[in-house]
């Protein structure tokens, strides 16, 4: 077996009931989130922050919007991860790779 190690590239998926963008190394591994631009990196331990059955949710959303993307090849990386730390990679006012819908 070989064992993928994930790149720089994070993408992320806009929340707007909770108000955050999560964040996703390019394996689609939930690496942590942003709220005003405070990052919290991804701790399964840290209920306060990461809420398992919110988690569930916002992982669930965010691969199908992902899919969707990345079938019509416009799924691009919002974000370089840099010394553990998301740094943009576009302008700040174009949003996450995808926004999320409030149902």
């Amino acid at each position: 077996a070989t064992t993928c190690v994930p790149g720089n590239e994070i993408y992320s998926y806009w929340v707007p009931e909770d108000k955050c963008e999560i964040v996703f190394n390019d394996l689609y591994g939930l690496v942590g989130k942003m709220t005003d631009d405070d990052y919290v990196p991804y701790s399964a331990n840290d209920v306060d922050q990461f809420p398992q059955h919110k988690v569930k949710n916002w992982k669930n959303s965010a691969y199908k919007k992902f899919d969707e993307r990345e079938s019509s090849g416009h799924l691009t990386p919002d974000y370089f991860m840099i010394n553990g730390r998301p740094v943009r990679a576009v302008p700040h006012d174009v949003g996450p790779s995808v926004q999320g819908t409030t149902t």
